[in-house]
């Protein structure tokens, strides 16, 4: 059996490739559109 922080660790790094994964998707005109706007309401 593993010990629990081993596990512990497996489920950060699958949470961090899938927040990962879901970053990539994101179009990079939604960023350039969202500093746009962050530099309009400055």
């Amino acid at each position: 059996m593993f010990d629990i922080p081993f596990l512990t660790l497996i489920y950060r790094m699958m949470e961090f490739s899938f927040f990962i994964s879901i970053v990539r998707k994101i179009p990079r005109a939604f960023f350039k559109h969202a500093l746009e706007y962050i530099k309009f309401i400055k």
